[in-house]
């Protein structure tokens, strides 16, 4: 028992059992009193632990940056039946907190701000626990604007359609805030990220993506961690398959072979065009590129060599195709020139007179490989000539009803060439009637015998047609011509013949050369020569010498007399002749 003092003691810091403290009292004449039981008491002076405080989520960019946007605060490390109070002001004042955590408001706290202590059950508190500085963000930023695909992703014709060919795009926007995170989901898939730059911009590559179509959309988190809403989207097509080579033939192979790549029509038709594509041309073997427009493009005149014209297309993702490569072309536009076209025999009485019994007109002046065509009536319609000439049928023609044309293996027409007027006449004359010799000529005792001493005779003739030329043949060979006059007679004197007997004909040849058949032959006898003198003498010489002339008997001989020859005798010493007959 320990003597008390006063009206109180002090246990020292101890756990004292039931009964284990008790009090009594003396009186002044020495009587005890009863005791005094206390129950079990704990006396306790020492202070509890700070406890443990952290952030429910740091869903900044760092999970230790005290940057969060939920402002829960977990506080571990309490003592059992203790209680427990926090601080947002460095402790000036206190909130009694309950349960294990405590949310703290949206704002920003000092380093030490917030603060926990507990207060044990024996009301001992003890030193407050603090957390670093906090920024707690629970808004979140602006929705985005869509994200753009970047003009050297944009492979398209235009760099704003959103096609590519770039499996690995790369999308950037702006309006964001400096060091937040741009966020890219492709298809509602987070794709890539990106921190905001100071001028609120950002730039994202995807990874590698197939070939399809896509909704790109991006969102802004901020440094808490507060992530707005995902942006509209922005489809893309990504297309990195490069479409197939586009057709290319010629609009119009006008060459005279069908398919001999020879035109005068340069139109080339571009076919196999994949939607929405672009296409190109190259005239110089795919040095250079031009842009078509529609389904055709049109080659100038000129020449060109295999593989010189070329044709590819571009989808609207860039892919290039392979290129349709042409065969040789020759673009020919230049007519050829007219032929030269003439008779091949202008049989008439002049060779320029148009008039003839050859319808043949001769062709030349042709290009290589062209070919031609003519007309018999002015050009209204059109014979294909073969070879080099062409036969007209018998007829007149007026001044430039006969044309030629060529047409080249390109396929173009030159101007005509033409002839004057013609005539063809392959008729000819009926055969004349046997000439006649004049009566001049005929020199024998009639003028019908055809014996004549003209060496030189005229023969004559009629029935033939004004203009037609007669022409006499001695023993078939021609021997003179004259011109048909207007009563249809003509008149030949031939050149010089010697003595004979010959077959004299003639025949008739019109003005355009036709010759009919000679006439039945007129046997002429052409002598010169005189005969020799006849013998003359008396038949009978009565006289007495008996070769004296003296006769009784006037009768004359007459001998060594020509076959058919005529005989004269003259009693007068030549000035009158009688005609004798017989042989005396």
């Amino acid at each position: 028992w320990n003597t008390g003092t006063g009206t109180s003691f002090t246990l020292s810091e101890a756990t004292y059992a039931a009964s284990a403290v008790r009090i009594r009292q003396t009186d002044v004449a020495g009587n005890v009193s009863s005791e005094t039981v206390m129950g079990s008491i704990n006396v306790d002076q020492t202070n509890p632990p700070a406890p443990t405080l952290a952030l429910a989520a740091d869903t900044g960019s760092s999970n230790s940056d005290g940057i969060t946007s939920n402002g829960q605060v977990n506080v571990t490390g309490l003592e059992a039946n203790s209680s427990w109070q926090y601080s947002t002001d460095s402790g000036q004042t206190w909130n009694t907190g309950t349960g294990s955590s405590f949310t703290l408001a949206e704002g920003t706290y000092a380093n030490g701000a917030v603060q926990v202590r507990q207060t044990d059950l024996a009301g001992n508190t003890g030193s407050p626990a603090s957390l670093g500085a906090l920024t707690i963000d629970s808004s979140a930023p602006s929705t985005p604007a869509a994200p753009d695909l970047t003009d050297a992703s944009d492979t398209g014709p235009s760099n704003t359609d959103n096609y590519t060919s770039d499996n690995t795009p790369t999308f950037t926007g702006g309006g964001g805030t400096a060091g937040d995170t741009a966020t890219l989901y492709i298809d509602g898939v987070a794709s890539g990220t990106a921190t905001v730059d100071g001028s609120g911009n950002w730039t994202i590559t995807t990874g590698q993506l197939a070939d399809d179509v896509y909704d790109v959309t991006v969102s802004f988190t901020d440094t808490a961690g507060n992530e707005s809403a995902q942006s509209t989207a922005l489809e893309v097509t990504v297309d990195t398959s490069a479409p197939a080579a586009p057709s290319a033939t010629l609009n119009t192979d006008s060459g005279s072979v069908g398919n001999d790549s020879v035109t005068n029509n340069g139109q080339i038709d571009v076919g196999n065009l994949e939607n929405n594509a672009t296409w190109q041309y190259s005239t110089d073997g795919g040095q250079t590129w031009n842009t078509g427009t529609g389904t055709s493009f049109t080659l100038s005149e000129a020449t060109y060599a295999a593989s010189a014209v070329r044709i590819r297309q571009t989808d609207v993702a860039g892919n290039i195709s392979n290129e349709a490569v042409m065969g040789s072309i020759n673009v020919d536009q230049t007519n050829p020139p007219a032929p030269t076209l003439v008779l091949a025999a202008d049989t008439g009485s002049s060779n320029s007179d148009g008039i003839t019994s050859n319808g043949q007109v001769n062709v030349t002046g042709l290009e290589a490989n062209s070919s031609w065509q003519y007309s018999t009536d002015s050009g209204q319609t059109w014979n294909t000539g073969t070879g080099s000439s062409f036969t007209l049928a018998e007829g007149t023609y007026a001044n430039g009803a006969v044309q030629v044309r060529q047409t080249d293996l390109a396929g173009n027409t030159g101007s005509p060439a033409s002839l004057g007027a013609l005539t063809i006449d392959s008729s000819a004359p009926s055969t004349p009637a046997a000439p006649d010799l004049t009566d001049a000529s005929d020199t024998g005792p009639s003028n019908t015998d055809n014996y004549t001493s003209d060496n030189t005779p005229t023969f004559t003739g009629g029935g033939g047609t004004a203009g037609d030329t007669a022409t006499l043949y001695i023993d078939g060979v021609a021997s003179g011509t004259a011109t048909v006059d207007g009563s249809g007679n003509w008149t030949i004197t031939t050149g010089q013949l010697a003595d004979d007997v010959y077959d004299v004909t003639v025949s008739f040849t019109d003005t355009a050369g036709n010759e009919s058949a000679q006439s039945t032959a007129l046997e002429v006898t052409v002598d010169t020569s005189a005969p020799a003198a006849p013998s003359a003498t008396l038949n009978t010489d009565s006289g007495s010498a008996g070769n004296d002339s003296v006769t009784n008997n006037g009768q004359i001989d007459v001998g060594n007399l020509e076959t058919n020859a005529t005989w004269q005798y003259s009693t007068d010493g030549g000035q009158t002749w009688n005609t004798g007959t017989g042989t005396s």
